[in-house]
């Protein structure tokens, strides 16, 4: 090797010097982002945590721009300078590859040209998808052509090639404020290549400069951290201290309406769709696969011209819909071009002309879904008992693999068996009448502490903490002396642990041992709710604050065991905190291994799903049955397939759902 090669495999040149680069290997995190740097400012902090514990992570680059200086900032956040670059091939176009072996990191630079905050640069992305330009040619050494079908077919082959478990991206249209037109391009084209690439990995668009109106909510100690990383891209502070990002369910089902159930999609006598009446409205199901499906085991299908009509599930694009956590329902085909699309790119799923159709979203359409569940009402007279509050939980304390309703009586412990479909029996009493689980009834706690995969009930008393064990026949024993001043409300069960809210902060104690305070935030909480929310296995927890929600997780504790606002905003205003420990409850509703918040308003059961640093846009779970007023909300998994359902105290009767 040539001196001048060695150092352009050190310094990545980026000229036609470079030699063939090494193919792209699989990684669990995927970017796809406009320019260089648009990762290290608005896709935070997940990319940044990923690259510094060494589980790999790519990035693609589509339109050109400061490659040196990514690759910079790059380096100090991994901690290691020797890049080695050279050239690849995505569905026949170039591509520079540059790949930090120390890091488990590649970035990909395809060197679209840049369009300009506006999209009026001549070959930008957005003249590109209104046809003012059949193709542009990228500003790399080694150039490459495209048309859009071009530039999808090389972002799906990098999305087939590293096989993420999740794939991060920039906004897709319009529908949260102004941004950036490259950004929102190249959200939606993340979405048509996930789908090109028929995908199954979580996809995530962050948004971009409309942030910067938003609250602050990025922890101080990790924007100290971003900054020398950033810094060299000279971005704006404003924008490391805020992320929010919207994200896309793997499932739904139920009616599906657009007025709260005034009328729902049905299928049309000439197999198109509408909306009708919601009385006798087909149930619909959103699968992994992204069909949406009928009870008859038909799908919705989109023709060239924007038309749906129903018929047999084959799979491919023009089945394949996303929607995100504002309800919108996304096509993945390529909308047609028209004369503006400055603020929307993508089509969705919208009432027009007596029909529902795709037609062009954004800014000024965006109509939002809501999938109807079927509910349960169980009266309070069947169930025999009749505790409420934070003193009510769901788990299967019996063994059928079904959860149950229970809570602590004066007759002791008892449970109202499940039938799995959000139904529930007369209670019985589970522990011991020789040994009983006395303890504060708002403090109960259901959950594994023994390691035996069996469900455990402990609780708070004046001395401490007691648990009925499922191995001991439910006879209460002391389980610890520690957290005796633990809020009764916050006490859960965690990894083996029982933990809650003291005085010192949150705190955990293992069986016979001391207190181990993880964080002395949050001082002057109101409630508190401890869980996994990012899906490693360390415990997490969230409370409300006199400044609103906040949660922390274990993963950053290295920086700061303070929390940070975890609550979505939109236009200034952030999705409010549950208003106590009994409205709101914590739990994984859509089986993504993270917890959920979720919390009862009037007639509806609204969730905000979380995407492991912070909670998306809060959506319905279930709409409750009218003149419903929800006191209370318990989540636990009530038919066995791995995720929390939701029931609420009605005040006669107990009113669940079966999460999709």
């Amino acid at each position: 090797m040539t001196r001048a090669l060695a150092l352009c495999v050190l310094f990545a040149c980026g000229d036609n010097t470079l030699p063939d680069g090494e193919p792209l290997g699989t990684a669990p995190e995927l970017a796809i982002v406009a320019a260089p740097g648009d990762d290290l400012v608005f896709v935070e902090p997940e990319l940044v945590e990923s690259v510094q514990a060494g589980s790999g992570a790519t990035v693609v680059y589509v339109t050109a721009g400061d490659e040196a200086g990514t690759r910079a900032a790059w380096a100090v956040a991994a901690g290691a300078t020797t890049w080695r670059c050279g050239w690849i091939e995505l569905a026949d176009h170039a591509a520079e590859h540059c790949r930090l072996d120390a890091a488990n990191l590649s970035l990909v630079f395809l060197g679209y040209p840049a369009g300009g905050a506006d999209g009026s640069a001549p070959d930008s992305l957005l003249n590109l998808w209104e046809a003012n330009i059949d193709r542009a040619t990228t500003r790399g050494a080694r150039p490459a052509s495209y048309d859009q079908p071009g530039l999808i077919a090389a972002v799906a082959e990098a999305i087939t090639d590293t096989q993420p478990q999740i794939v991060r991206t920039q906004e897709i249209a319009a529908t949260h404020g102004d941004d950036d037109s490259d950004h929102m391009l190249v959200g939606a084209l993340a979405l048509l290549a996930h789908a090109a690439a028929t995908s199954p990995a979580e996809l995530l668009s962050y948004r971009g400069d409309n942030i910067a109106a938003e609250p602050a909510d990025q922890l101080t100690a990790l924007v100290e951290e971003l900054g020398p990383i950033a810094g060299t891209l000279a971005a704006d502070p404003a924008y490391l201290a805020r992320r929010y990002a919207v994200g896309f369910r793997r499932a739904a089902s139920g009616a599906m309406t657009l007025d709260g159930g005034a009328t729902c999609l049905a299928p049309a006598n000439d197999g198109g769709v509408v909306l009708g009446p919601c009385a006798g409205a087909p149930s619909w199901q959103l699968d992994p696969s992204g069909e949406l499906r009928d009870p008859m085991n038909q799908c919705i299908a989109l023709l060239p011209t924007g038309e749906l009509v129903v018929g047999d599930c084959v799979g491919g694009a023009t089945r394949r819909f996303y929607l995100d956590d504002d309800g919108v329902i996304w096509t993945a085909v390529p909308p047609a071009a028209v004369a503006d699309m400055a603020t929307s790119h993508l089509w969705c799923l919208a009432p027009g002309g007596g029909r529902v159709r795709a037609q062009l979203c954004g800014a000024t359409r965006a109509p939002a879904w809501s999938f109807l569940g079927a509910t349960v009402a169980t009266p309070r007279a069947t169930l025999g008992m009749t505790a409420t509050g934070r003193a009510v939980r769901i788990a299967d304390l019996d063994g059928d693999g079904l959860g149950d309703l229970c809570a602590v009586t004066a007759a002791g412990l008892q449970c109202a068996p499940g039938d799995g479909a959000g139904g529930f029996a007369a209670a019985r009493r589970i522990d011991s009448a020789a040994a009983p689980l006395a303890i504060d009834p708002g403090s109960l706690a259901l959950g594994d502490v023994d390691g035996d995969g069996r469900v455990d009930a402990c609780g708070h008393d004046a001395q401490g903490i007691v648990c009925a064990l499922a191995a001991g026949d439910f006879a209460a024993e002391r389980f610890t002396t520690a957290l005796a001043d633990a809020a009764p409300s916050s006490i859960a069960i965690a990894h083996g642990q029982v933990c809650g809210l003291t005085a010192a902060g949150v705190a955990c104690a293992a069986q016979g041992g001391a207190a181990s305070v993880l964080s002395a935030w949050p001082a002057g909480a109101t409630a508190a709710w401890i869980g996994e929310l990012d899906g490693d296995a360390a415990t997490d927890w969230c409370a409300i604050t006199p400044a609103g929600l906040g949660c922390a997780v274990a993963a950053e504790t290295a920086l700061t065991s303070d929390g940070s606002p975890w609550s979505y905003a939109q236009g200034g205003t952030a999705w409010p905190a549950p208003a106590d420990a009994s409205v709101g409850s914590l739990a994984d509703v859509d089986g993504d291994g993270r917890a959920d918040l979720c919390s009862a308003a009037g007639a509806t059961i609204t969730c905000a799903r979380s995407q492991g640093r912070k909670l998306g846009p809060p959506t319905v779970l279930a709409n409750l049955p009218a003149g419903t007023a929800a006191t209370a909300t318990w989540l636990g998994d009530l038919d066995g397939d791995g995720k929390a359902d939701a029931c609420v105290d009605a005040g006669a009767s107990v009113v669940c759902a079966l999460s999709p």
